[in-house]
């Protein structure tokens, strides 16, 4: 495994209902010029569905006019989650099996960190969590993933 990144300061939307939800949520994105980091949508029926996009606040200003018209919009067809963070452990074929992805999120059950969102690829397993626990998820995963993995040297 090749390591651990993190980001922090993420905003997750999720809308839920109408399949158009997710049209209209990126065209005020867009109107806003509010880029995206991640996005998810599943249809769940021929007429429902949910989406989540993930916000980086670092490219969205000013949010608190942005988070207004996404209420104002939305309602309670939107769940916007603020104070969000981003975790992922890297490297070329971490998810052959699940069991890192196991490890991972029994690392942060461990430490009692709650997972706000999980997704995966052939290269990459990332969570979204809490922001004020991204720091001591970042040590510990890297502690548990990581340096088991890394080589030490001769005599050490």
């Amino acid at each position: 495994m090749a390591g651990i990144a993190s980001e922090k300061g993420l905003v997750t939307l999720t809308t839920r209902g109408r399949t158009d939800g997710l049209a209209r949520l990126l065209d005020l994105l867009d109107k806003r010029q509010v880029g995206g980091k991640q996005l998810y949508f599943e249809r769940e029926s021929s007429e429902d569905g949910f989406a989540t996009v993930v916000l980086s606040l670092e490219n969205t200003h000013p949010f608190a006019e942005v988070r207004q018209e996404l209420s104002q919009t939305f309602g309670k067809e939107l769940v916007l989650r603020e104070s969000v963070g981003a975790i992922s452990a890297i490297g070329a074929g971490i998810n052959a099996s699940f069991a890192n992805v196991r490890r991972f999120v029994q690392t942060l059950a461990a430490m009692g960190v709650p997972l706000l969102g999980l997704s995966s690829s052939s290269f990459r397993i990332s969570a979204l969590v809490e922001e004020r626990r991204v720091e001591d998820a970042v040590r510990r995963l890297h502690a548990e993933l990581v340096a088991p993995a890394e080589p030490t040297a001769p005599g050490v």
